[in-house]
């Protein structure tokens, strides 16, 4: 069901949404190897293409369930260390894959939907 206008333009995206933060996972894990787990960072975004994964930073230590993202959650950078700061608060989708499991680490947020009624309003 689609709400009307005066809805979509009253309605805050507080009152949709929520951002679950990541989790700081333990930089002597961190490996240049690759491994199956995968650390998702403000490096993995890519304007204009969302999710890329040609700077993988890869994980290979204890794992805490809640930061392992599923194919298709809505994730966005929660700081930008660019010179144009211009992917701060960009999204993506995180993709499926058969090879790596996605971890969320500490700078991305996870979007949490709090309605139903969100995915209408907003996409």
């Amino acid at each position: 069901m689609r709400l009307h206008h005066e809805t979509i333009s009253s309605t805050g995206l507080s009152a949709l949404i929520v951002i679950k933060h990541g989790f700081a996972f333990k930089g002597e894990y961190f490996s240049k190897e690759a491994k199956n787990d995968v650390l998702v960072a403000p490096g993995n975004f890519r304007i204009a293409v969302g999710f890329q994964l040609s700077k993988a930073k890869y994980y290979d230590g204890p794992v805490v369930a809640d930061y392992i993202l599923a194919t298709g959650d809505i994730i966005v950078t929660m700081t930008d260390l660019s010179k144009k700061s211009d992917t701060l608060g960009y999204p993506a989708i995180v993709p499926s894959s058969s090879e790596y499991r996605f971890l969320r680490n500490q700078r991305v947020g996870l979007v949490l939907y709090k309605t139903d009624h969100a995915l209408n309003l907003y996409f």
